[in-house]
Order: C-alpha cells, then structure tokens, then sequence
C-alpha cells in the first residue's frame, strides 16, 4: 500500500487454531485496502470505499494477487505491527486460503527494529509472481498459494518480495540475489551475499545496482539463462551514486575536475541513468559542467522528478537510499523535466513527492494535497499527511478542512474524493 506509517492503526485479540494450510482456488477481479473498525479490529474496502470484508482481523495488509495477509491473535506494542499472533492469507470473500500459522518477525533481530517491522511485513507478507515470504518461527521460507514451502533455508533472516524473477535475501549478515532455483542453504545465490542493503532491479534495462559491503556502488547485468533462471554479470563500478535506482534513474554526486570542491558543489546533485550519462542537472560526465544540479531530488515518475533548491549548506543528509525523502529544511521544492533539465514548475513547495499513478502529494503552509502533471490541483491543500496513490487510493491524515474528523485517517480517491474515514461510524 506505501503507508508510510501504519503505527495509528489500533489491534484489538482473538485466537482462531487453525492447521497451516487452507483450500480452495483464487479468483479475483480487484486489490482490496485495510481498514480499522470501530470495535479496533481490521477488515477491507475496495476502490469505492465500500466494505468487503467487515472488521474482524488483529491487523491487515493490503491485497496482491487476489490474497491479503492477516494476523489473528495479535496485539499492539507501541503503536507496532504485533508480534504475537499468527499470520495466514485470506482470498476478497474473507475465506482463508493459508490459514494462520506464521509469525511476526522478532523486534531484536536484525535488520529490524520495532518500528521497521511494516518495512519487513510489507515485502514479506505479501504474494509476488506466486510466492511468497513467511516467517515460519525461526527464518524465513517462500510458499506458494498452495502453501507448498518453495524455498527452504535456515540461515535467511529476511526475505523480500520477488521482482523480475529475483528476490532479496538476507543471510550471513548480508543481502544477495536469489531466483527460483535456490530451494535450500547449499545452492548457490544468482549474487552473492556480500551487500550491506538489499539489492535493487530496473526491470526496464535489466540492471541490478547494489551497495556492496566494501561501500561502494556496483552494477550488474541481469542475463536470463532459461526459464526462471538468471546470472548476473558485473559491469563497470557505479561509483558516485547516492541512492539505488527507480524507474532507470537514481541520484549522483557530480565528480567535478576542479578541486577541491567549494561546499556548494560538495552538496550538488545530479540524476543519472543505468548507462551512467547524466540526464539531469550536468551537461555530461566528460564536461562536469553542472550548471542545474540540484540541493536534493525525490522519486522520479511521469518524466517529472521533485528538486530542492536553495536549502541551507548542514542541511541535507545523504543516505544509501534517500529516494523520496521531504524533510530538510530550508528551500523550496520544485519538478524539473528528467528530459531537458530544466524547471517545470518553480520551486513554491515546502515539500514535494514524486508522481506515482497520475498526482503527486505537495505541501505549502503545512498542508498536503495533490497534483497533477499539468499543474492542475485534484484536492486543496488539506491533509496532515499524504502517501502515494496505490491501486487507485491514497492514505492520508485529514486537516482543518475537515473540521468535524480533524487528524483521522482517509482514503482518498483519483478524483480527489474521500471514500473512507476511519472513526466510530465505521
């Protein structure tokens, strides 16, 4: 769903013994969203807002590939996911399909934390390309909707979604690149286990670019060898890049001839592609004549990219993946054209997302709404919060226009209507 933060959602108990596995087939037509009920409890609303599933789950994911991951039994820690419980796979008529018998992953094993635990679930939980991750008490396994266990092995400690045929796993203390040939701990991976983040895919071009644990970016080309099958080749080192990549781009730091750099320059950044060619903010990597690069950009999406400008030198803080991220302050956020480089529309934003599913959340005087690629405004300025659009939706935090539920969470849809609101009437 892209919540980015699923800590408001309150758990209330109950315990259902069921075996592990489920039956029947799956048939569905459209992905459903979670909601909360009055009674705490969670069930799910299709695009209309219109509940399909009434409120009787601890917790609830969002629906992919005609399954939603529920937990039943759970209760909340901290405005947490709960880590008690068990988890199984409901079909849109509420059925269960996998019937609970999996686990929240532990708080204190790394890579996560408490409040890292949605992160986890999100990529776990949830059924790509007809697997998917689960944690069955000890480690992570891949089942299908069978509930057949596909991949077995004991040392992967986390376990994402699969993505062009590949997955990300984590074991050894580092992430590497697996594909539907590794069933146990003595195969070996498509990529090594030796990256300190997980590993990210272009599916467009078939690059693969990774942070490797000697801190530094490496690239690979992803090379099918038969059906569902994969090496990778590694290519040039990708030096210089301060993010993975999205949608064929990613964040760079313009290595200019002249040292040493003055602070401006130190903080500049430009956009480049998987080839390596700069396409936004410099003139190329041979010149290092950047005469648009840019304090900060966030995700790119419809050929538009959100810039900073004029944000204050201490400001920014790079990190491996900072795609996205709204929160420095000083300047103003703009969106440039990933095509020519130049401005689209000027930098009046206090904060600026990138475009996903036709708008983009944008902020001024500490109010979110959305916008559409040609400037037009689907919504006023009017939320606490707002999250990307998924599957036709949008969570959001309703501000002072909506005096009478002023801080609940909405559901907004692609014509800027509200179709849900979470409170006693629900």
């Amino acid at each position: 769903m892209g919540f980015s933060s699923w800590k408001w959602m309150a758990l209330a108990g109950l315990w259902v013994l069921l075996e592990a596995c489920g039956g029947g087939g799956i048939s569905y037509t459209t992905e459903l969203m979670p909601f909360r009920g009055k009674n705490g409890q969670f069930g799910y609303i299709n695009m209309d807002g219109e509940v399909v599933i009434n409120p009787q789950f601890a917790y609830a994911l969002p629906f992919s590939e005609g399954l939603g991951a529920v937990n039943i039994g759970g209760t909340r820690k901290d405005g947490n996911i709960p880590q008690d419980g068990k988890w199984g796979f409901i079909d849109e008529q509420g059925r269960f399909i996998i019937n609970p018998a999996y686990y929240s992953p532990p708080s204190e094993a790394y890579p996560w934390d408490l409040a890292g635990m949605a992160i986890a679930l999100h990529e776990g939980y949830q059924f790509s390309e007809g697997l998917a991750a689960v944690y069955n008490g000890q480690y992570w396994i891949y089942i299908d909707v069978q509930c057949n266990i596909y991949i077995n092995d004991p040392k992967i400690r986390s376990a994402r979604k699969f993505k062009g045929g590949m997955a990300n796993v984590y074991r050894d203390g580092y992430w590497g690149y697996i594909d539907t040939t590794y069933q146990t701990a003595g195969d070996e991976p498509t990529i090594a286990f030796e990256f300190l983040h997980p590993l990210d895919l272009d599916t467009s071009t078939n690059r693969i670019v990774a942070y490797h644990k000697s801190q530094e970016w490496v690239a690979f080309d992803k090379i099918e060898t038969g059906p569902g099958t994969f090496r990778c080749q590694r290519v040039l080192p990708v030096h210089q890049l301060l993010s993975s990549f999205h949608h064929g781009f990613a964040l760079a730091k313009p290595k200019l001839k002249r040292e040493p750099e003055t602070a401006l320059q130190k903080r500049q950044l430009a956009l480049v592609d998987m080839r390596g060619i700069f396409q936004l903010g410099c003139d190329s990597i041979v010149t290092n004549n950047c005469p648009n690069a840019f304090d900060k950009m966030g995700r790119y999406g419809h050929g538009l990219v959100p810039v900073l400008v004029g944000s204050k030198i201490g400001d920014l803080k790079n990190h491996p993946k900072p795609l996205g991220l709204t929160d420095n302050p000083g300047g103003k956020w703009g969106y440039a054209d990933v095509n020519t480089g130049f401005l689209v529309f000027n930098p009046t934003f206090q904060g600026a997302k990138g475009f996903r599913e036709g708008f983009a959340p944008v902020q001024k005087g500490g109010l979110w709404g959305y916008m559409a690629p040609d400037g037009s405004m689907i919504t006023g300025y009017e939320f606490l919060w707002a999250d990307y659009f998924y599957g036709g939706l949008a969570a959001v935090r309703l501000g002072p226009t909506h005096s009478d539920y002023l801080g609940r969470y909405a559901y907004l849809n692609r014509d800027g209507d509200v179709v849900w609101i979470e409170g006693p009437s629900n």
